[in-house]
């Protein structure tokens, strides 16, 4: 084949055409869905467990003496004026933490600029979503004590 005939034939080509455009997408994890969620589990370990042992020493009134320990070791921290920040990280920061590390982990945005509309959707994960529905549940018994202790 000569070279003329060869640009003849790519000149006699016809190019497709592209209706629409592919839609950006905007992936806001900091980390992969397992590793949020693994980092969620740690950051609800301790909330959990002072949440059951309040439950287990003040309504099925078992004291097995951990929440005593615990709750000595908070007031030390809450005594003094260089830790008495330690607690209320620790009991309301890390699930909130938690909270915003699974959501991103699990959700997803895109948009169409063709269209100028954000679709936002969220991808099943299981452990990701059990563990959202964990720190909310903390998040939400603390804030309403908090609320209940303030209003009396």
């Amino acid at each position: 084949m000569k070279p003329e005939d060869f640009e003849k034939k790519m000149e006699g080509l016809s190019t497709p055409k592209s209706e629409a455009v592919p839609p950006k997408e905007l992936r806001l994890a900091i980390v992969s869905a397992q590793r949020s969620a693994v980092m969620g589990i740690w950051f609800v370990v301790v909330p959990w467990f002072f949440l059951m042992c309040v439950i287990m020493k003040y309504i099925f009134h078992v004291n097995l003496g951990i929440i005593d320990t615990f709750e000595e070791m908070m007031r030390a921290l809450d005594k003094n004026p260089q830790t008495w920040w330690i607690g209320p990280v620790m009991l309301m920061g890390l699930p909130i933490v938690s909270i915003i590390l699974n959501a991103l982990a699990i959700s997803h945005f895109k948009w169409e600029s063709y269209t100028g509309s954000l679709i936002i959707s969220i991808r099943m994960r299981w452990l990701n979503l059990s563990v959202l529905v964990v720190s909310v549940g903390i998040v939400g018994i603390f804030f309403l004590y908090l609320i209940t202790e303030n209003c009396r």
